[in-house]
């Protein structure tokens, strides 16, 4: 028996049949950007209408894949066809930020972090700890809700109108504290004054006794990509201070959108 015929048999042996039919199903979907109904799929790869239909439910369910309630045609979600660019992209972001995020933390002493919306959640991109001993602890990686973040909500506000009430509406905006924001108009009367400062505020709208301020970062086509903020216990993190903070997180958001090849209009 030569090498290569064990080899291949090795391969053989450790592949996932389902899986293969899962990546079957994408890169199909790849070649019909107008979508596929379940049976169009079942018809094509000629699969049985209950694998396809279990595999297709976990794609959805999982972000992989949309799907149009009206016509019922599945296509590769933003979360899928962007995957292969969020990795490279998000290394050159974290690369441009963490200079200015040191420097942000050393002048206010407290945590620092870069955030983002990963589909209808926020994320931790990445965090410099306060100077503090007592100081608001993150893990990068961490996620939360996009309705009550001063850094989501500042990225929403720079994104036009419909998809941010979409896009929070989708999420849903469940009252956290007795100062979360639950209403469209709420969102909307935030995001004018968001626009309107430069920079956005968590009131403890997510957690009680925690304060931020962060400002929206911008690419080079000037879409919001990231925020840069600032996070801390609310008896050192006034509310008083919004106004001194804000214009500092905006200095830094600043000057990572010029890295990034923004040029304010």
């Amino acid at each position: 028996m030569d090498a290569s015929s064990t080899s291949n048999r090795s391969t053989s042996a450790h592949r996932v049949s389902n899986l293969e039919r899962g990546l079957d199903i994408i890169e199909l979907l790849r070649d019909f950007p107008a979508g596929l109904t379940l049976s169009e799929i079942v018809r094509k790869l000629e699969l049985s209408k209950n694998l396809t239909f279990r595999i297709t439910s976990t794609l959805l369910e999982r972000n992989y894949l949309d799907r149009d309630e009206a016509t019922m045609r599945f296509t590769l979600s933003r979360k899928l066809l962007t995957m292969g660019y969020g990795a490279e992209a998000e290394a050159g972001l974290l690369e441009t930020s963490l200079g200015p995020m040191r420097r942000f933390r050393d002048e206010t002493g407290e945590t620092v972090t870069l955030v983002l919306m990963m589909e209808d959640e926020g994320m931790v991109l990445e965090h410099i700890p306060g100077l503090h001993r007592f100081r608001f602890v993150v893990e990068t990686g961490m996620r939360f809700p996009i309705h009550v973040s001063a850094g989501t909500k500042a990225m929403l506000a720079y994104m036009p109108e419909s998809d941010a009430l979409a896009r929070l509406n989708r999420a849903g905006t469940p009252r956290l504290t007795s100062e979360t924001l639950t209403t469209d108009d709420a969102f909307l009367a935030e995001f004018e004054e968001i626009r309107r400062l430069g920079y956005g505020v968590d009131r403890a709208e997510g957690y009680e006794g925690v304060h931020c301020v962060a400002a929206p970062i911008f690419d080079a086509t000037g879409q919001p990509v990231a925020a840069i903020n600032v996070t801390g216990p609310a008896i050192r993190i006034l509310r008083s201070a919004f106004p001194e903070l804000g214009p500092i997180a905006k200095r830094y958001a600043d000057e990572i959108s010029e890295r990034l090849g923004y040029i304010p209009r």
